[in-house]
């Protein structure tokens, strides 16, 4: 997370994005596996 501590997305900071992605993921039923997948999801933009 210190890599992003500083990165914002749509000018919030990087994990309140991550936490949206995964809430929603639940939220729709979503399993472990797919909340992981959703956490990972922006890790190969760097």
């Amino acid at each position: 997370m210190r890599l992003h501590q500083d990165d914002k997305k749509m000018g919030h900071p990087i994990i309140s994005h991550v936490l949206d992605v995964v809430s929603l993921i639940l939220h729709f039923g979503g399993d472990e596996d797919t909340a992981i997948a959703g956490m990972l999801h922006d890790t190969n933009e760097r």
